[in-house]
């Protein structure tokens, strides 16, 4: 029973150790950290293979240890080695009947239970999840905050439209005390959330452009939410980019503010690589 527990934590720290190590080689990890964390996962992964190929090669090491111990035991008193076929009689030829493995039944139960285990590892190394989006930034207010103590935020390139993350955007928006993005267009890139039911009952449903940022890692994303104002919004999680202007509303100097922008025209694009800010 002992060696079967290693053995089933052994294949474990494998498995683990290899979704860990595929996630962080590939553009997978990007769903749960910030970019600039990818050696941490990429050492973790390493880490727990190198633990998991040490722990099999310790298990075969002490089981070949012991049947070379049992062997020559068994040579010493003039028996068969380990492992010598059995008689007419049901038993080893070195003395050790079947029915000594008959009381084992519930062990090898537990042990099928045991490799349920495996489970979990390997549906994270064979199908990743994907990344937070619309439930999410529709079940959290929107936060902004301020880059910039003076709340003066430097002047926007002269090109227009001016290409934009949501975040600035919506910094600039709410906090902003020399109001930068006035009368400018800019572009944003972001996903739809909360598309409102539009019809005659209610013409004006309010839809928002969102994105979520992360301080480090998918536990503690919050959402950032733009109010398109002028636009019919697509179905909930389509990823689009947005040109506009920024239009004065959804209050200011407030964390919880939800600025708004007046859209010029909407694309509809393939969801990025990335889908933090």
């Amino acid at each position: 029973m002992a060696v079967l527990t290693r053995e089933i934590q052994a294949l474990l720290l494998v498995m683990l150790g290899s979704a860990t190590l595929r996630i962080s080689t590939t553009d997978i990890f990007l769903r749960y950290v910030k970019e600039s964390f990818r050696p941490f996962p990429f050492a973790t992964g390493l880490l727990l293979l190198m633990l998991g190929i040490w722990a099999v090669v310790d298990i075969w090491r002490e089981d070949r240890a012991a049947r070379q111990a049992a062997d020559s035991a068994a040579a010493q008193d003039g028996q068969a080695p380990h492992g010598a076929d059995l008689s007419e009689e049901g038993h080893s030829n070195n003395g050790h009947s079947d029915a000594s493995h008959s009381d084992d039944g519930h062990s090898h139960g537990g042990m099928r239970i045991a490799w349920l285990l495996i489970l979990p590892v390997a549906a994270i190394a064979l199908i990743a999840p994907p990344s937070l989006g619309a439930f999410t930034a529709e079940r959290a207010e929107s936060t902004v905050s301020s880059s910039y103590d003076s709340y003066e935020y430097p002047a926007l390139p002269s090109t227009d439209p001016v290409p934009l993350a949501v975040s600035e955007f919506a910094e600039r928006a709410v906090w902003d005390n020399k109001r930068s993005l006035e009368g400018r267009e800019v572009e944003l890139t972001g996903f739809v959330s909360n598309p409102g039911k539009r019809g005659m009952s209610n013409p004006d449903a309010p839809w928002y452009l969102s994105r979520l940022t992360l301080a480090c890692c998918a536990a503690d994303a919050s959402a950032i939410k733009i109010e398109a104002v002028g636009a019919e919004p697509l179905p909930s999680d389509t990823w689009v980019k947005v040109t506009g202007t920024w239009l004065p509303g959804g209050e200011t100097d407030t964390a919880r503010a939800t600025p708004w922008i007046e859209v010029h025209s909407v694309t509809e694009i393939p969801e990025p690589k990335n889908t933090y800010e």
